[in-house]
């Protein structure tokens, strides 16, 4: 007779024959399987009750639906994605570069990790980069799989950069042609958030906390800060300065193999 040993649980018998060892993989199947068949019919039926998009890029919605996934269709969390995904339609992201060689303010850590390099980043447009961010975000989300904890800072990603596009800037500092004048994008990115979406949000939902928006703000406008300090150390900071590293990253090696006509 085999035996194969199991750990010295309480309450659990060793599996003593073959029969046995090949039962408990069968019911093991069967669990995984009833298991993504449950993660099937969820997505199916998130779908259906997701607040459609106006946003109609295909990308945008897969991420989209990703997150709401992400968070089991939390209504308030999903509808903050949905304005932002809009949003970067109706600012019009795609006409703008994800970084400005002007703004030292804006690339000062692009400058240090890529040195002649980070000019570079002006060949990929606000509206990718911004996705590209918010798919890192996502992705890690994912794999760590606190949910709760992890929900905000995603948002975070997806808003941290909303500062760089012209028509906000326009919409919330005036005249921008001055450059004396000039806000960084953190800044006004935090100033999208409570001054648009926030307003944009209160008068469709009504139901966010003022704590939501204080935090998102909080996040988004130190998501570049620098130095050892209780700001930098914070997991949520430190989680969005990730993601953005890991889109930059992605975007250098697509943009060098483009160069090296290595692309498809």
């Amino acid at each position: 007779m085999i035996d194969f040993r199991m750990p010295n649980i309480k309450g659990l018998k060793p599996i003593k024959t073959i029969e046995q060892l090949l039962t408990s993989y069968m019911v093991a199947e069967a669990i995984i399987e009833i298991r993504d068949e449950r993660k099937d019919k969820f997505k199916k039926v998130t779908k259906k009750i997701l607040p459609p998009l106006k946003n109609q890029d295909k990308r945008a919605n897969d991420l989209y639906l990703e997150f709401s996934n992400l968070v089991g269709f939390s209504p308030a969390l999903v509808f903050l994605v949905k304005l932002g995904l809009d949003d970067m339609v109706t600012y019009k992201f795609k006409d703008n570069p994800s970084v400005t060689v002007a703004a030292q303010q804006d690339t000062k850590h692009l400058q240090e990790l890529y040195q002649a390099n980070f000019s570079l980043f002006a060949n990929v447009n606000l509206y990718d980069h911004t996705l590209n961010v918010f798919e890192e975000a996502i992705k890690t989300g994912q794999k760590k799989g606190r949910i709760i904890q992890i929900a905000i800072p995603i948002i975070a990603a997806l808003f941290h950069d909303f500062g760089k596009a012209t028509l906000i800037r326009e919409k919330l500092l005036g005249d921008t042609s001055n450059t004396r004048a000039y806000r960084a994008h953190a800044d006004v990115s935090e100033m999208y958030l409570r001054e648009i979406l926030a307003e944009k949000y209160y008068k469709i939902m009504q139901n966010i906390t003022t704590e939501t928006i204080e935090t998102l703000s909080f996040l988004v406008k130190n998501h570049h800060a620098t130095g050892n300090n209780k700001i930098t150390r914070n997991i949520q900071i430190q989680f969005i300065k990730e993601a953005d590293i890991k889109a930059r990253k992605k975007e250098f090696k697509a943009i060098q193999s483009e160069k090296l006509g290595l692309s498809k």
